[in-house]
């Protein structure tokens, strides 16, 4: 199992390929099937090792993590989680890069040595920038995708 920070979902429509047989057991046999707007299969999904705004200053980091969670959260509508809101919180996390305040550090991510007599090595990243390199990819990506929505976790 994958041991994450974070996990970026993104979602589509279910579309139903052919009719459903269905048994409910119940008198009559009826089962009723949530609407099509209910109902989300995943498209993509990306485990992110450590938190995006973990190289952000400290007020720069919880508004990115607003911005992230907040928007994201699994327990909102779909509506609310569709590809403009990837929009804005690309724009929050580009406004931080303008700053000049996010820095390179040490990652938690390691190269595992090729030979015994090599070392491991770190990652050093910029985590602000290396997500919001991602997230427009994944934003240029699923953003003509009807109804598409996004969820983090």
């Amino acid at each position: 199992m994958v041991s994450t920070a974070l996990r970026l979902t993104v979602w589509k429509p279910l579309v139903f390929g052919r009719r459903i047989a269905r048994d409910s057991g119940a008198p009559g046999g009826e089962w009723p099937l949530p609407q099509s707007d209910e109902l989300y299969v995943e498209v993509y999904r990306w485990h992110l090792a450590e938190a995006p705004w973990e190289s952000a200053e400290p007020e720069d980091a919880a508004r990115l993590r607003e911005a992230l969670i907040d928007r994201f959260n699994p327990f909102r509508p779909a509506l609310e989680r569709r590809f403009d809101m990837v929009t804005q919180t690309l724009q929050d996390f580009e406004a931080v890069l303008k700053t000049g305040r996010s820095t390179w550090r040490e990652s938690i991510q390691v190269i595992a040595a090729a030979t015994e007599d090599d070392e491991d090595q770190q990652f050093r990243l910029d985590s602000v920038r290396t997500f919001f390199i991602n997230l427009k990819w994944i934003n240029q990506v699923f953003h003509t995708v009807p109804q598409a929505n996004v969820t983090v976790r």
